[in-house]
């Protein structure tokens, strides 16, 4: 099967399972095969306006300029577009995260303040109320949503984060 062709037959179960949005925590800055590439796309197209790929602005270790990293050109017209910045403080014992990111001159809300709903133009950033225990966000193998093993009502009216679960990742 094409790489991405996994990630159309997920979304498609993940609005069955009535999911109201989905963001993936990654770019697509690439694209794969012609066939699983038109295949994203018009899975984009189904959910149109519902479905968010990320962006992220990062320092080029060696040169410290910023290198912008977003969805493929073909992608991020059918998509809605969120950023996945955010700065780690000293310690690790928090984090900052952007209301929005400026991107030539368009504003991207990040992907917490679009979840969330909560925009603030004027404020740079915030810092994330780490009292929220990460057991209690439910979790769902790729696996399974891929092969549709989802109950129709599972994710009725949720939003929807797509990206690697551990306690490790930042």
């Amino acid at each position: 099967a094409a790489p991405y062709a996994f990630h159309v037959h997920m979304k498609d179960n993940l609005f069955k399972a009535g999911a109201q949005r989905v963001f993936f925590d990654r770019t697509y800055s690439n694209t794969t095969d012609t066939i699983g590439d038109q295949a994203f796309i018009a899975a984009l197209e189904r959910h149109r306006g519902r479905v968010f790929l990320g962006t992220i602005n990062m320092p080029d270790p060696s040169t410290g300029k910023q290198t912008l990293i977003m969805p493929h050109p073909s992608f991020a017209r059918h998509a809605q577009l969120a950023t996945l910045n955010g700065n780690i403080t000293p310690f690790q014992l928090s984090a900052k995260l952007p209301y929005q990111t400026n991107i030539d001159g368009v504003s991207i809300p990040s992907i917490s303040s679009e979840i969330s709903g909560v925009k603030n133009p004027n404020a740079a950033d915030y810092r994330p109320d780490w009292s929220i225990q990460m057991r209690s966000i439910p979790t769902f193998s790729f696996l399974d949503v891929v092969q549709g093993k989802l109950a129709r009502n599972a994710l009725a009216g949720k939003d929807v984060i797509v990206g690697p679960t551990s306690p490790r990742s930042h």
